[in-house]
């Protein structure tokens, strides 16, 4: 042997010795003894297999698998040096490598060697195997890795579906739709399954959980502002706070001062009808008219409690399901509506934008004014695409719905990804003109009112 073979011997022979302190029948000595494995690693193929695994301990020993559903070492414990079987079982339906560790224990040393298995390179899989969707419907895709195996898609629920298919490789991505879901009375979430199963029998199901909506009327709320009032941030911030309180309340802002930034030409029918004299001025469900304060969360209290005395007072004789798709900067805004009794109705539909950075003048408690160079503006009103801001009218008999669809194209400076959609309709009081709140009102409040994000 020569010497560059012998230095290379007993750097191996250090590398796999580990000390093994057995405790002595006297306290003041220690006797020593060696651990070690043969190797630091196994690799096996899909297949599986065993293999077999050297070692060196002087002492009493255990060989433990940190994950032994698919991996397993015999025999498990016994006394001096010798050899264990590390046994892998079949490996399918995965991409990617999986790995365990194995661990030969001592006394208090320890030595482990990493067991690896490739995947199947023919095998089946779907990921991911489960999608949470919001109410308001969405796209979602599935990736399935093939091989050679041809395999068949079945969708147990109608409203899920495909929208696209596209193979490459071996391996497919499959989009599906989720609809909209529309409220319900107890607004449970609902449950769908894609099953994709091979020829040879082999099936993956897909679970798709949709969150639900209740049926509660939902109360909108108006708020008059403009870039240079001061005052007006509490108020927003009051809505922002009640919206956090009350997932029923909603709302809109209109920016009703010609000439200055985020100015909504349509709003001039709106101001007149609510008596609109200064800003900021908030009016709940079309209904009454809300005081402001500088005490942001006292004015959210407000909105709160005027959202459950509306609700208790008119219940919910209207249900509203909008949707909203922006493509590039073509906007198509829809809603189907649905009336639980004989009504003479009136729609309205805009489109908003939220996290507008613009300055905003505010005048602190403390005195004196400034300017938020970076406030933000949510819901702000910025195209009608109904015919009329006093609303579209139609007429529905009891259980019958009517649906709606507005085309528009966005501005160019606008964020497409923050546009929304709120759709609201008018009802006359009838025989709830008792409960008419502000007598310089019309003759009508705002049934319900839904809100929705686009759809990209």
């Amino acid at each position: 042997m020569n010497r560059f073979s012998f230095i290379i011997n007993c750097a191996l022979a250090i590398a796999l010795t580990f000390s093994c302190v057995k405790p002595s029948s006297d306290n003041n000595s220690e006797a020593k003894d060696t651990i070690g494995l043969s190797a630091a690693e196994l690799s096996f193929e899909y297949e599986g297999g065993s293999k077999e695994l050297e070692f060196t301990a002087s002492g009493d020993w255990t060989f433990s698998s940190q994950d032994a559903s698919w991996c397993t070492v015999a025999p498990s414990s016994g006394t001096g040096s010798g050899k264990v079987t590390v046994t892998v079982s079949e490996y399918s339906g995965a991409e990617e490598p999986r790995s365990t560790t194995v661990t030969l224990s001592c006394g208090g040393s320890t030595a482990l060697a990493t067991v690896t298995q490739t995947p199947n390179p023919d095998s089946f899989s779907v990921s991911p195997k489960s999608f949470e969707i919001g109410p308001e419907g969405k796209n979602f895709v599935v990736i399935v890795k093939y091989g050679s195996h041809e395999y068949d898609v079945t969708i147990v629920d109608e409203w899920i579906s495909i929208v696209s298919r596209m193979k490459h490789d071996g391996t497919e991505s499959i989009t599906f739709h989720a609809d909209q879901y529309a409220p319900t009375e107890d607004g449970e979430p609902r449950t769908g399954i894609v099953s994709i199963c091979t020829k040879e029998g082999t099936c993956i199901p897909v679970m798709v959980t949709q969150a639900g909506r209740k049926l509660n009327a939902s109360v909108l709320g108006m708020r008059f502002t403009a870039t240079w009032c001061g005052y007006c941030p509490y108020m927003d911030e009051g809505f922002h706070k009640a919206a956090e309180q009350n997932e029923d309340f909603l709302f809109v802002t209109f920016h009703a001062s010609s000439g200055y930034p985020l100015y909504f030409s349509s709003v001039a029918p709106l101001t007149s009808r609510y008596k609109v004299s200064g800003f900021p001025t908030g009016v709940i469900g079309g209904w009454m008219e809300l005081d402001n304060t500088t005490d942001s969360n006292s004015l959210a209290g407000s909105v709160v409690r005027m959202v459950t005395d509306f609700q208790s007072k008119f219940g919910r004789s209207v249900l509203i399901t909008p949707s909203l798709t922006v493509t590039g900067n073509n906007v198509n805004a829809s809603a189907t509506i649905e009336s639980k009794e004989d009504s003479e109705l009136k729609v309205v539909a805009i489109l908003m934008e939220s996290g507008i950075v613009q300055s905003q003048t505010f005048y602190p408690t403390t005195g004196g004014s400034t300017t938020l160079k970076d406030f933000v503006h949510d819901n702000i009103a910025r195209q009608l695409l109904t015919g009329s801001i006093l609303g579209d009218s139609f007429t529905l008999g009891a259980g019958e719905s009517k649906s709606f669809s507005w085309d528009t194209v966005a501005n160019n400076t606008w964020n497409k990804e923050n546009l929304s959609v709120v759709v609201y309709v008018y009802k006359d009081y009838g025989d709830k003109a008792s409960f008419k709140a502000q007598s310089n009102y019309p003759d009508n409040y705002i049934a319900n009112a839904a809100i929705a994000s686009a759809d990209n």
